[in-house]
């Protein structure tokens, strides 16, 4: 009697420490620690890799819709070309978190916005010289548009 009493113990016991190792490696926990990485620490590159993992295990779609947002906005936060790639892997992958597509959405018009004026050159300082006539003085300042 003893013995089988025991054995349903150390069975129980083994259960629930299963139960919470399960826990602890759970998509949303997972999704913390990921967040605590980025914000409180600014390991980007470790929370990229836990949040990819969130989104390749979570069946919370709204959960991994904002695990692959926050990809984005670490390589982002990185200055790397691939946060554009991560923003819209969020509107392509989850169209039906309208919430987290948005915020991806105004993320890549960011990036697409400022890509675009880079390339045209526009926004950069430009300094040249006015040439004024010999004799005159040249007062006044710059008007503000430029």
């Amino acid at each position: 009697m003893r013995t089988a009493v025991a054995m349903v113990a150390v069975v129980l016991a083994a259960a629930a420490l299963s139960a919470v190792g399960a826990q602890q490696s759970s998509p949303q926990v997972l999704f913390e620690k990921a967040l605590a990485l980025e914000e409180a620490q600014g390991r980007f590159t470790e929370a990229i890799a836990v949040y990819e993992k969130v989104v390749a295990e979570s069946s919370d779609e709204a959960l991994a819709a904002r695990a692959q947002l926050r990809i984005g906005l670490c390589y982002e936060k990185q200055g790397l070309d691939k946060a554009r790639e991560a923003f819209e892997k969020v509107i392509k992958n989850f169209p039906a978190e309208a919430a987290t597509v948005a915020m991806a959405r105004e993320r890549l018009d960011g990036i697409l916005r400022t890509t675009a004026r880079a390339s045209s050159g526009e926004g950069e300082v430009t300094i040249r010289k006015i040439p004024t006539p010999k004799g005159y003085a040249v007062t006044g300042a710059v008007s503000p548009d430029g």
